[in-house]
């Protein structure tokens, strides 16, 4: 098993997913039912997402990610009306930048 399976699945994806949600909704307008689509999520997550309702390593993850303009290509994307399996490999390229997995072994 991939050492960092555990820090992808609890923190990084969660929050590039909350990362993106946020900017979707404040810069663009974006409702909870539309990003969640797009992320292909429920509105539920989204919600929850929006709310800060995650852990605090995720809520520290997503605003590092935030304040670094890493989900700003995926967000472009999905603004652009990119297709669903472009903005998948987009967030599977972050979900393995060794950079956010070793980040995300210091928030657990």
């Amino acid at each position: 098993m991939d050492p960092y399976c555990k820090e992808i699945t609890d923190i990084v994806l969660p929050a590039i997913r909350a990362s993106i949600a946020i900017t979707l909704e404040e810069k663009h307008n974006f409702t909870q039912q539309m990003i969640g689509a797009k992320l292909g999520i429920a509105q539920a997550a989204v919600s929850k997402y929006i709310k800060g309702n995650c852990s605090k390593p995720v809520l520290n993850m997503r605003d590092y990610i935030i304040s670094r303009g890493l989900v700003d290509k995926v967000v472009d994307a999905i603004v652009s009306g990119s297709n669903s399996k472009k903005i998948e490999a987009m967030i599977d390229r972050l979900c393995s930048d060794k950079s956010l997995l070793n980040a995300a072994r210091l928030q657990s």
